[in-house]
């Protein structure tokens, strides 16, 4: 689970809040995609990349199968509860920081989401971020121009 949610994280763009709300119906197989909803109410599609499915796939036939909560209609479960508390995750990163010796927390994960994205198109839609102002999204431009300036 671990991973699937570091992979989440990762390349979907998600805050925690949105991640362990994540319902088995806001996932669609074709195409691959995940809805999330966001702050405010905000829905907004991102596609899943394979290998980030693959996890999923991995998780919901394996390790989600042996939970009491297998059953639960959240993707992530707990053996104690049937929706994962964020405080789960944040408490897996904290571990994981001390581990790896490196400050990881939860919106690192979003910022080099959005990072990513802007290097790799040019451009970040307000719907990939849900941000509420295209203005947040501007501190990503001046962050991709600052690192090829340098």
């Amino acid at each position: 689970m671990n991973r699937l949610i570091g992979y989440l994280l990762l390349y979907i763009g998600v805050r925690v809040s949105e991640l362990v709300s994540v319902r088995l119906e806001d996932i669609s197989l074709m195409p691959s995609a995940l809805t999330v909803k966001g702050k405010g109410g905000k829905i907004r599609e991102i596609s899943l990349r394979q290998d980030v499915l693959a996890y999923m796939k991995d998780y919901m036939q394996g390790e989600r199968e042996e939970s009491p909560f297998h059953s639960s209609s959240y993707l992530l479960v707990s053996q104690r509860v049937e929706k994962l508390h964020r405080d789960a995750v944040r408490n897996w990163l904290s571990h994981a920081s001390k581990e790896l010796q490196i400050h990881l927390h939860p919106h690192l994960f979003r910022h080099t989401f959005a990072t990513r994205l802007l290097r790799m198109v040019g451009w970040i839609k307000e719907n990939n971020c849900t941000h509420v102002a295209l203005e947040i999204t501007s501190v990503y431009r001046k962050h991709i121009v600052n690192l090829l300036e340098a």
